[in-house]
């Protein structure tokens, strides 16, 4: 597998392989941000057009954002990340945030997962980031243990209410 920085043309693959493969365990708060679900657990119908639009709009402003897991043989993108560097001021420490991160479930449960995020930390160490966030959909339990076995540590909650 290759490990590279995601090109405009994976846009679409990526949008298919969010479509078929993010159960609504997945979604955290940035997907009910981005009105790609519209509470915890439940997707908006055909969310997918919005997450293409918003991956469309984003990597014109920041590619660095994207990142592919390119199979080496067939070339097919078999996994992403979208990622984000922020320093919130001068003085901040500068930090990455992983938004979304997925593997081709025929590709689970191999490595390819620990690889990709051994990648991702040495990127975002090459950017002069002094730590990584991820966040991840309260009920999304799998994401959570592997989160927990690479050190990650649980160090906030966000709480949800519709004011509507």
């Amino acid at each position: 597998m290759i490990f590279r920085q995601g090109k405009k043309e994976d846009i679409k693959t990526i949008v298919g392989l969010g479509r078929d493969f993010c159960p609504k365990e997945y979604i955290s708060h940035s997907e009910i941000i981005e009105a790609f679900a519209s509470e915890p657990l439940k997707w908006n119908p055909q969310w997918w057009l919005r997450f293409e639009s918003f991956l469309y709009s984003h990597f014109e402003e920041n590619p660095e954002w994207l990142h592919v897991i390119e199979h080496k043989e067939t070339k097919e993108v078999v996994g992403y990340a979208v990622l984000q560097i922020d320093q919130e001021f001068d003085y901040a420490q500068k930090y990455g945030t992983v938004h979304d991160i997925l593997v081709h479930p025929d590709f689970a449960g191999k490595g390819l997962g620990s690889d990709f995020f051994k990648y991702i930390e040495n990127y975002l160490l090459s950017e002069g980031c002094e730590f990584l966030l991820f966040e991840s959909g309260s009920e999304n339990h799998n994401a959570h243990h592997f989160f927990e076995k690479h050190q990650y540590k649980v160090i906030s909650k966000v709480f949800y209410k519709p004011l509507k």
